[in-house]
């Protein structure tokens, strides 16, 4: 399994001077680009987003947490042996189902996972560790537990399940059932011992 680096592509995109090669960029990132800049982060220049990409990135907080989760995600080997695992499973349990492919991006903590047909986006900036400076003022003490990178993998797998086993209409015990399901498949998912 391989996570393209969506992150480090729009990274590169707005240091990159040549048109053309931002062209190329922005075909490379396919239709993503548009749901990236459009609807996530709501910017109205189509189909460039140049200007408004730069504008962004020169916030001060946002280049600093662009720069760190780029730094803490350098290298995302160890989650891609995790993920290939975790497909592995996936396919098992679920055999007929379409088989995801991952990338990553930074939402500036706005979605932490997004799922476009068979595409599942990590926002690794929601990833960068319960004692993350940029996060103290962002989330409740509560909250911050869920952040770390530790829970990404956990994140990637529920949504694997959500996105498979519909919702079930119905009651609070409907629900209940529902959560539990979704949680024996998650742990399936993340640890084949306890399937």
């Amino acid at each position: 399994v391989h996570v393209a680096r969506f992150d480090s592509l729009v990274y590169n995109y707005i240091q990159e001077s040549d048109t053309a090669k931002r062209h190329a960029m922005m075909e490379e990132a396919g239709s993503f680009w548009n749901i990236y800049n459009a609807r996530l982060m709501r910017f109205r220049n189509t189909p460039y987003f140049y200007d408004e990409l730069v504008r962004y990135m020169n916030v001060d907080k946002v280049s600093r947490l662009y720069e760190d989760a780029l730094k803490e995600y350098s290298d995302m080997s160890e989650e891609e042996k995790s993920l290939a695992l975790i497909s592995a499973r996936y396919q098992k349990l679920f055999p007929q189902a379409q088989q995801f492919i991952f990338q990553s991006h930074i939402s500036a903590l706005r979605i932490p996972i997004i799922t476009v047909d068979s595409l599942i986006s990590m926002s690794v900036d929601c990833y960068l560790g319960a004692d993350y400076e940029l996060y103290q003022d962002r989330y409740r003490q509560y909250e911050l537990v869920a952040h770390g990178r530790e829970c990404l993998l956990p994140d990637v797998a529920e949504v694997m399940v959500r996105n498979t086993v519909p919702v079930q209409n119905g009651g609070l015990l409907e629900a209940m059932v529902y959560e539990g399901v979704v949680m024996h498949l998650m742990a399936g998912l993340l640890n084949d011992d306890s399937m």
